[in-house]
């Protein structure tokens, strides 16, 4: 089973117990998880890996500092990861416009680029209209846990 590669980018804590609700999912689901709350592109070469992708927005629809060096890596040093499956989860706020989730939306949009492979659809989740992210990551997950199933070679 391939083992999943948890990182996180967090203004004020949010995205990160997002990540790690997550985490305790999938290790109950039986895979093996690492979760990163700094990251650079050494994180996605790791072999036989999934990447989860759990990132906040911050100023007009940047990453986190802490996934910055990812970022700047999959677009300066694109890595050859064709077909390399990932996911991501996004928070932002709607009243934003056309920043909301601009975190994610970019981390997402540089791994289409290197030809990864989107296992599930991106989560958004909206400030706006959730107090409770994690609840909504989790009900993402279980109904997206069968993709993670068969990304894992399960």
């Amino acid at each position: 089973m391939k083992s999943i590669q948890i990182v996180a980018g967090s203004v004020y804590g949010a995205a990160l117990d997002v990540a790690a609700a997550l985490k305790r999912l999938l290790t109950e689901a039986g895979f093996d998880c690492t979760l990163h709350e700094r990251s650079a592109l050494n994180v996605v070469r790791v072999p036989e890996s999934l990447l989860l992708v759990v990132s906040s927005t911050t100023g007009s629809g940047d990453v986190p500092d802490s996934l910055q060096p990812l970022l700047a890596g999959l677009i300066n040093e694109p890595p050859m990861l064709v077909g390399y499956p990932f996911a991501v989860v996004a928070l932002g706020d709607s009243s934003y416009g056309d920043t909301y989730c601009g975190g994610g939306r970019q981390l997402q949009a540089a791994l289409l680029d290197i030809a990864a492979t989107e296992i599930a659809p991106m989560l958004t989740i909206d400030a706006m209209m959730t107090s409770e992210p994690v609840d909504e990551a989790q009900q993402w997950l279980q109904s997206n846990l069968a993709a993670f199933r068969r990304a894992a070679g399960e």
